[in-house]
């Protein structure tokens, strides 16, 4: 009878966590956005700096810093730089971001900016729709739980029989 609590509660956990997905990944592309256009923005006088000092290359601008006398200079490259690096961070979280929802989940788990994630997680809202994509990653994240649910049960069973058998 627990079980059979245990299980409900499961289903309905897994299932809620599933239909969470899809607003994670939202809630993350649009973080990665805002970062996008405010290093953009950033960015955007070094930008016009290069393009009428350097042919449009900011890559030739850092370079520029880098090799000069003055250290401010210099330490400016690395700035420069590091923006350059966050631009094309978030720009790569966007463009993987593009496809398919089983292919943005793919990219989260195996390419996702781990900052991005930790601040996307600290202030995720968490939302109800029940679109396609959210029942789909609901369902199966429904079938996971209860699979997983079932097989623990099954091994539990396992070893209370085997238990209860070499104590008799």
């Amino acid at each position: 009878m627990i079980y059979r609590y245990v299980a409900i509660f499961i289903a309905l956990a897994t299932t809620l966590a599933g239909l969470q997905v899809p607003g994670f990944i939202h809630q993350y592309e649009q973080r990665a956005e805002a970062h996008l256009a405010e290093v953009s923005a950033n960015l955007s006088g070094f930008q016009r700096i290069a393009d009428r000092r350097h042919g449009g290359s900011i890559e030739a601008l850092i370079a520029h810093h880098a090799r000069s006398t003055d250290a401010t200079f210099r330490d400016e490259a690395d700035v420069i730089g590091s923006m350059v690096d966050r631009r094309n961070t978030f720009q790569r979280q966007i463009e993987g971001l593009s496809g398919s929802l089983y292919g943005q989940v793919a990219f989260l788990a195996g390419q996702a900016d781990r900052e991005l994630v930790s601040e996307t997680v600290d202030g995720y809202r968490w939302v109800i729709t029940l679109d396609r994509e959210s029942l789909i990653c609901g369902g199966i994240a429904l079938v996971i739980g209860l699979g997983l649910s079932d097989g623990a049960r099954l091994l539990l069973l396992a070893l209370f029989r085997r238990t209860r058998a070499a104590s008799t």
